[in-house]
């Protein structure tokens, strides 16, 4: 047998084409996969009715996709509700109860091992490249390890994570390992600088053979307000939003811990409207990042096979029921919120009212994008809402509230609830204080009349047993109880 010598030439030539080959391969795997991309955008405290104030919003997602009207925050808190996004576990099931201590906040988050399972670890283990770009979790730090590389969770590819609370003009962020600074010297406002990292991303994609997960988390319009100064001449004649249970009049019906609130003296009132303005501004830095996200989906051509997701972590009460500058309360304004999506094979202008929540985002997502949902998580998939209108659901879903009042950071001292919203009913028992609230939504939305004491013994146990059902359920026992 001859002698068989290495020659270099022959060998690079020969490699030059099986890259060739290869490259050519996954091209054509690209262009038939049928896995399909995601950009989420989270607004941080705003409430379903705010959506308004968001031209793009409107014209691009609302009138071009489906409106779930009826969308919950299970525990309208932000690291609760973040978590359970991420995970699409309940909160008693995740042991994230408050936004900071020892049951709540990232330290916590990280402790019990949550970030081994979330969404970006399912996604990115099916071959997908994630990304989240924003808000994290609260008190999230970007520690340096000995090599002098910040903190990334396991399953994001790229990672630009705001650190050290909450700035416009003035922030600093993880930007894959390592912390940059931006000041107001720099010219950068947040939401713009997430929008630009946002089309990178997606121009990127181009040249990647893998589908995408793109999970942005502007922290607008979360206090300190501080518009950008392109908007600041902009809604000058907005005023929040005056429904009947702003400024409650009687409030005798109300639980111990809103009964005995003072009215909204007109000072406040003036506040909230000044409040409500700078709001309505950041939320057009954020409707801008919409606008901008869809030119590049378009640009790129990856908008035929895009969902494109608007929603928010939870509500805000801005004068109801005497309630301002607080959330995790079982009220409308904090416990629904905005989510509206478009893509493939979603309808146009379409609406549904049937009973969602963040519970249900993580199978969802899963059920879209890798054709399957999962049985060990609280939730389940709304894709079949997506084309059938009709679509049986759920009767009924839990809110709650499991945290520690002293420490919650409001103003109040909102007692640990469970409450069970229905289809036009809500029922919420304090279960510390043994108080109760029970509204009847189909006849007074706006939750005026506390018809609690109206009901026969019966109808309580009832309710009383379902909500038993829920609060200590679990994955398939979750789907079972609702």
């Amino acid at each position: 047998m001859p002698d068989i010598k290495f020659h270099p030439i022959i060998f690079f030539s020969w490699l030059k084409r099986a890259c060739c080959c290869l490259v050519l391969t996954l091209a054509m795997i690209s262009s038939t996969r049928a896995e399909p991309n995601f950009v989420v955008i989270m607004a941080d405290d705003m409430n379903a009715d705010e959506i308004a104030y968001m031209p793009n919003l409107n014209k691009y997602l609302k009138d071009k996709g489906i409106t779930f009207s009826n969308f919950f925050a299970s525990t309208p808190l932000c690291c609760p509700s973040r978590t359970t996004f991420l995970t699409g576990q309940y909160s008693h099931n995740t042991g994230i109860h408050d936004n900071g201590g020892s049951n709540g906040g990232f330290e916590a988050f990280k402790a019990l091992g949550l970030e081994q399972n979330t969404i970006a670890t399912r996604l990115q283990d099916a071959g997908y490249r994630t990304g989240l770009m924003g808000k994290y979790l609260n008190y999230y730090s970007g520690k340096l390890d000995a090599d002098g590389v910040a903190y990334i969770p396991p399953g994001w590819d790229e990672w630009h994570v705001f650190v050290s609370g909450i700035s416009y003009f003035s922030f600093n962020i993880n930007s894959n390992g390592q912390i940059d600074h931006f000041g107001k010297e720099n010219g950068e406002y947040s939401t713009d600088y997430l929008t630009k990292l946002a089309v990178n991303f997606i121009d990127e994609s181009t040249t990647d053979v893998r589908p995408f997960f793109l999970f942005l988390t502007p922290t607008a319009p979360h206090k300190p307000y501080s518009p950008a100064l392109e908007h600041r001449l902009s809604y000058l004649d907005a005023e929040t939003n005056k429904t009947d249970a702003f400024n409650e009049q009687d409030i005798s019906d109300k639980p111990t811990w809103v009964g005995e609130l003072e009215p909204i003296t007109q000072e406040q009132i003036d506040t909230l409207d000044a409040e409500f303005i700078l709001r309505m501004q950041m939320l057009l830095s954020l409707d801008d990042m919409i606008g901008d996200v869809i030119q590049t989906l378009n640009a790129t051509n990856k908008m035929k096979d895009t969902y494109l997701i608007f929603t928010a972590d939870h509500g805000w009460h801005q004068g109801e029921h005497r309630l301002f500058n607080t959330k995790g309360t079982p009220y409308e304004e904090t416990i629904k919120i905005p989510f509206i999506m478009r893509g493939p094979n979603v309808p146009q202008a379409a609406i549904r009212d049937q009973l969602i929540s963040n519970i249900d985002f993580y199978n969802t997502i899963l059920d879209l994008g890798l054709k399957r949902s999962v049985k060990n998580v609280d939730g389940r998939s709304f894709k079949p809402l997506i084309r059938d209108a009709a679509a049986a659901f759920r009767s009924k879903l839990l809110i709650e509230y499991l945290g520690d009042v002293k420490t919650n950071g409001f103003r109040l001292p909102i007692p640990r609830f469970r409450g069970m919203r229905m289809e036009d009913s809500i029922f919420i028992h304090y279960f510390e204080v043994d108080e109760f609230e029970y509204y009847d939504l189909s006849n007074d939305p706006y939750q005026l009349n506390n018809i609690y004491n109206t009901l026969d013994p019966i109808t309580v146990q009832g309710f009383l047993d379902d909500l038993n059902a829920l609060q200590d359920c679990k994955a398939s026992s979750c789907r079972q109880a609702d």
